[in-house]
């Protein structure tokens, strides 16, 4: 697991996730790649955030020619959780959440 902070904004998080799950991307930090041996995650501090990078994430994948579907959230809405997990277990390449709603929710997904 490689750690990153101090991305600006979620426009640059969501063109980081990207552009690893690409494998491409001049700039990206040294250990920082998707393996393809899971999702990608990303833990972000709040629901908006969450909500914020999703679109971005949405927005620039076509941007990027990457295929990717929906990321999971797994936040604070039962419902949308519930449909996350679904798409983990479909093969989502992009998971993102909140260290809290992990935290309290006990989420043991084999990520």
């Amino acid at each position: 697991m490689t750690r990153l902070s101090g991305v600006p904004g979620p426009g640059a998080w969501a063109h980081l996730a990207l552009a690893a799950l690409a494998g491409k991307g001049p700039g990206l930090p040294a250990g920082f790649r998707a393996t393809g041996e899971g999702p990608l995650v990303l833990l972000r501090k709040d629901e908006d955030a969450l909500e914020e990078l999703a679109d971005s994430i949405e927005a620039l994948a076509p941007l990027m020619g990457v295929q990717l579907g929906a990321p999971a959230i797994l936040g604070d809405d039962e419902r949308e959780r519930l449909a996350s997990l679904e798409r983990i277990r479909s093969g989502a390449r992009v998971v993102l959440a909140t260290a809290e709603a992990l935290r309290q929710r006990g989420h043991v997904i084999g990520l």
